[in-house]
């Protein structure tokens, strides 16, 4: 099992949005065939909030999922058309687990 971990930073002018945003993701996110589980949230304190807006916790298979999940239609529409124009930083790592 492998669970890939998502931290995104807002631009200052889209930082309203991420409640609206981790709604969306959960809705479009958690029913695709190759996700075991998907998990998003916000920041529960204040040193998590200077740092990121968002985190993803997305469960799969194995490393072969990641490309699955990657390349899925759904999930690309929702990062390039929703996503990217509102994140400054994004980082992600993938942990045996």
């Amino acid at each position: 099992m492998l669970t890939r971990y998502v931290y995104l930073r807002l631009k200052a002018e889209h930082r309203a949005e991420r409640d609206g945003l981790v709604a969306q993701a959960r809705d479009l996110l958690t029913d695709l065939p190759m996700v075991r589980s998907f998990k998003a949230g916000t920041p529960a304190d204040e040193h998590a909030d200077r740092a990121w807006d968002i985190c993803f916790e997305i469960r799969l298979d194995d490393v072969a999922a990641i490309d699955l999940w990657q390349n899925d239609p759904v999930h690309r529409t929702y990062v390039d058309g929703t996503l990217k124009p509102r994140v400054e930083v994004k980082k992600a790592w993938n942990f045996e687990v």
